[in-house]
């Protein structure tokens, strides 16, 4: 950035010594003399920074030309440093300075998960979000001012900030939650069909439990008994009681109990026939 700038005035290694120093290198660099000037990207609280603006001889520069810059260099602002902002009993500085700051951009690669990038910027927010010397309350993080494509987890972040469960519970306890829906949405799928043959079946199964008497008690007929005689009256009699028996121990819901009922009168009707047979 500070070469893009320099060349912008005509000042390259050309026809300046330019070297690439950084840190304390840089800075006992421009103490000692060896060098006229420094460019520093950090933030105004920074000790590097408070150094130099305590060191006499030294002055941070003010770009009277700053809206030019930010208008030639997209991923530049032009923001204001207070006087007296960073010592107001010294009154550092002694007077409003207009700097430029370039954008400090958090980038990921496509192999980020969706739930780590929300959990980012939900980090960012909490650090950047209360505002400082430059920025207002809640200006960081944006997506504004940017050169790469914006994720689209971030995107519905800066919409409509955290996932709806982030903002209740644990990021943990989100996280498994989404994970546990992800994995339930295709057994929903699944179980759909099942679940539309399931009463059908459970009603043929209630069912199965009181026709399966209608067969042996069409067995019983009084016409089949006449051939026998008493004796097969008799015996037929003898059935129905068994069977009664073993109805009287079938359960079924109380939505059924009316079919259950009908059987049992079912059963009491075949033997007031056989016992009216047995009379006659």
């Amino acid at each position: 950035m500070a070469l893009q700038l320099l060349q912008a005035n005509d000042i390259t290694s050309a026809n300046t010594d330019l070297v690439p120093l950084g840190g304390q290198a840089a800075l006992d660099a421009l103490l000692s003399g060896e060098r006229d000037g420094m460019f520093i990207i950090a933030s105004p609280r920074s000790s590097m920074v408070r150094t130099l603006l305590a060191t006499e001889g030294l002055q941070l520069m003010h770009f009277e030309r700053a809206a030019a810059y930010t208008r030639n260099y997209r991923f530049l602002s032009s923001v204001t440093l207070p006087q007296g902002s960073l010592d107001l009993t010294n009154n550092t500085p002694d007077r409003d300075l207009t700097l430029l700051a370039p954008v400090a951009t958090l980038v990921s690669n496509d192999k980020l998960h969706p739930a780590l990038a929300t959990l980012l910027l939900q980090a960012v927010t909490e650090v950047h979000g209360s505002g400082g010397l430059f920025e207002q309350p809640g200006q960081f993080p944006t997506p504004n001012y940017l050169e790469f494509p914006l994720n689209p987890e971030s995107q519905r972040y800066f919409e409509s900030g955290p996932p709806f469960l982030q903002r209740h519970i644990p990021f943990w306890a989100a996280t498994l939650i989404d994970r546990l829906l992800v994995m339930l949405l295709p057994l929903i799928a699944l179980l759909l069909p099942f679940m539309r043959i399931l009463p059908p079946m459970y009603k043929w199964r209630v069912r199965s439990r009181i026709y399966r008497w209608y067969r042996e008690l069409l067995a019983i007929h009084p016409a089949r008994a006449e051939e026998a005689g008493a004796l097969g009256y008799a015996e037929q009699l003898h059935e129905l009681d068994r069977i009664e028996d073993e109805v009287i121990k079938v359960s079924v819901p109380l939505s059924y109990a009316d079919q259950l009922y009908n059987l049992r009168l079912h059963i009491e009707l075949g033997a007031f026939l056989l016992k009216r047979h047995i009379v006659s």
